[in-house]
């Protein structure tokens, strides 16, 4: 069963971005990676406008270090299938339609096989028998003979106006739900980027290589067979007009020669809706299972057979249009036709005008990024104090930790209040922070441009690593957030509250593995006066130390430890998605809108807030560090910022200047205090 059938999609989801925004290996393969950049949190519409730019190349899934068998289980090709289902379904009109896209074998029967009956018994019924089974050897007009036009004009022509309304109102409620402006997507230049990505399939291609579909091996078939389908779909049609204009404004009947415009255009579109429906069916029976969810490839299964089949039954047409046979296959015709009309709405047909949506969503994105960073160049030409053009920020952790999290979220809100034009975040894991820090000082001395991210974390590795350079060695510019600690554990675990853990924890303490970040740091920290606290010998604590947030989070979601202490702001997805079970909070009270108990409350005097902070190089001069203090000032002021405060629960705690100085100096006397009581600093 996957991730989405237990857990809600949007939970999922954005448990599935965050990971992949901390990570941004695949950033360029396609259209989707960049657009993920753009955000920190993923709202329904943001998953739905993301899946429905996903071409589904399977690129990411073979590239990814978080796929299965990892504990992360990152699987973006299979989540956003699940997720363009539920945006089918959703925005379907009418609502009684909408289960069609999870029956996809129910909309097959009424497409393949409940219509075209239709139109058999009604021939049979309402047909004089000698013209029905008769022979046709003057082919013009004989077609209407067995249905008369005005007829196959009115049944046509409602079910043609049924689906335009259908499709219509489908693309209506999705792009509302964007909260873009109609204006904007007819807008011509929006529109021509977005058939141009579309008509090209710009973005079928893994970056270049083809998609790895169906197996790791870069290919171009799929493209092709696509291409066959779509240009083939697209020949019948200008077929099927070329013959109503010969007909309604020449007065020229159907059937027509083989050599017709409408019959070569009519051949040319079958043949392609032979060809590319069986390529791709072929693709999607050797592909890798789990790239894709089951309704999604019903879903693809049920239309490429009905294209296939209307295809050949209109060349078996053509070849015996002057048989006895004609009668038959003419309403077997025209009822597979209908079949396939009536159900477009309903199937996989309208990923293409989906996926053109998001496109053109994609389109207005780059182009407003392209505008913000020309109008911030203009106004960069005289940077002001607390401005820079660019500037780099190193996270001391691997990626998807605290550190990280906040580097990234310093990057997005710099960038999106026009304080810095070009931000960049550069991963230096390893030993808490220190090797970070070793190479923060030694490569960037007197540079101007670049800052670090540190935190209590760090002022704990120092002291447990022995550390030959400290935050003593480098340039303190401000205080930016705390933020509190979780113990969790994994969602299969017998304990429920933290009383029960406890008791467990006491019972062996060293056979309790605990996971979280560096030794000494502050999920070490909170372990420790845990430990003191339930009166458990803190030397038999078995403290599983990580470089980062997110490898520490794998191996409790893995259950390889008994418990995890991590930031809230980490575990918040894995939470909500309940991949892992929180037990209490190291808040003084209960936080707003969160449902985790804190240690107070269950009768464990222990409260601690992990504090995070931006540094400079050692070396840099007076009016290097005004300008980096003025621009993190105005950042921690801007609405971008806030909103990043709101959204992870952080505490506001800014501070510069001689206080945050006094501040680092005062943690160092008291992180050791604290690392000696619990026996790790002697």
């Amino acid at each position: 069963m996957s991730t989405a059938d237990v857990l809600p999609i949007v939970q999922e989801g954005e448990r599935v971005m965050r990971i992949c925004n901390a990570c941004r290996y695949c950033e360029g393969f396609c259209a989707v990676f960049p657009a993920i950049e753009k955000r920190l949190t993923f709202s329904e519409p943001d998953l739905n406008y993301l899946a429905n730019l996903c071409h589904d190349c399977g690129e990411c899934l073979y590239s990814c270090q978080y796929a299965p068998p990892h504990e992360f289980a990152v699987n973006v090709p299979q989540l956003f299938a699940q997720i363009r289902m539920e945006t089918y379904g959703k925005h379907a009109w009418p609502r009684l339609f909408a289960g069609l896209f999870g029956r996809q074998e129910w909309a097959m029967l009424l497409g393949a096989l409940l219509v075209p009956a239709c139109f058999l018994i009604a021939l049979v019924l309402f047909t004089d028998r000698a013209v029905l089974f008769g022979r046709h050897p003057e082919s013009a007009g004989s077609f209407y003979r067995i249905v008369p036009h005005p007829v196959m004009v009115g049944l046509f022509g409602g079910v043609s106006l049924f689906v335009l309304v259908a499709l219509v109102a489908a693309i209506v409620r999705f792009w509302r739900e964007q909260g873009e402006s109609f204006a904007d997507l007819f807008s011509v230049r929006t529109l021509r980027r977005a058939a141009a990505d579309s008509l090209t399939l710009r973005y079928l291609d893994g970056g270049g290589d083809g998609c790895a579909y169906p197996t790791d091996v870069p290919s171009h078939s799929r493209r092709w067979f696509h291409h066959l389908t779509f240009y083939g779909f697209g020949l019948c049609f200008a077929a099927t007009s070329v013959a109503a204009f010969y007909h309604n404004v020449l007065g020229w009947s159907a059937p027509y020669p083989v050599l017709s415009l409408p019959v070569v255009l009519g051949c040319l579109g079958g043949a392609g809706l032979l060809i590319g429906p069986v390529g791709l069916l072929w693709l999607k029976a050797v592909r890798r299972p789990d790239s894709s969810d089951r309704s999604q490839t019903r879903l693809d299964v049920a239309f490429l057979v009905m294209l296939f089949l209307t295809s050949l039954t209109g060349f078996l047409l053509l070849a015996l249009r002057e048989s006895a046979a004609m009668g038959l296959l003419l309403g077997v015709h025209l009822g597979l036709v209908m079949g396939l009309f009536l159900t477009l709405p309903y199937g996989k047909f309208v990923h293409g005008l989906y996926r053109f949506c998001a496109l053109a969503r994609h389109a207005l994105e780059t182009k407003r990024t392209v505008i913000g960073t020309l109008i911030f160049v203009v106004a960069m030409a005289g940077p002001a104090r607390g401005q820079t053009d660019t500037l780099t920020i190193i996270a001391p952790a691997a990626p998807g930790g605290g550190w990280d999290h906040t580097a990234r979220s310093m990057q997005q809100a710099l960038q999106q209040s026009g304080l810095s034009r070009i931000v960049k975040v550069v991963n230096v894991p390893g030993a808490g922070g220190t090797v970070g820090l070793a190479q923060f000082i030694s490569r960037h001395k007197g540079k101007g441009d670049v800052v670090m991210v540190t935190g209590l974390i760090m002022v704990g590795a120092v002291l447990t690593n022995g550390s030959p350079v400290t935050l003593a060695n480098v340039t303190p510019i401000a205080r930016l957030t705390g933020e509190y600690e979780v113990l969790v554990v994994p969602a299969a675990s017998p304990y429920r509250t933290l009383s029960e853990f406890i008791k467990a924890w006491k019972t062996n303490p060293g056979k309790m593995a605990i996971a979280g970040g560096s030794a000494g740091g502050t999920d070490h920290m909170l372990a420790g006066l845990l430990a003191s606290t339930a009166g458990i010998d803190v030397t038999r604590v078995n403290y599983v130390p990580h470089s980062g947030g997110g490898e520490s989070i794998a191996s409790i979601v893995g259950a390889q430890v008994s418990a995890g202490i991590n930031g809230f702001e980490e575990l918040v997805p894995f939470i909500k998605a309940g991949r892992v079970r929180a037990l209490a909070i190291s808040s003084d009270q209960r936080l707003a809108g969160v449902e985790i108990p804190t240690f107070v409350e269950q009768g464990v005097a222990l409260s601690v807030a992990n504090w995070r902070a931006v540094v400079a190089p050692p070396g840099i001069d007076a009016k290097q560090r005004a300008t980096l203090t003025s621009l993190i000032d105005r950042m921690q002021r801007s609405m971008p910022w806030k909103q990043v405060l709101t959204r992870n629960h952080w505490i506001d705690m800014f501070q510069s200047g001689p206080a945050f100085e006094a501040f680092l100096k005062q943690e160092h006397v008291r992180a050791t205090g604290v690392l000696k009581s619990i026996g790790l600093v002697k």
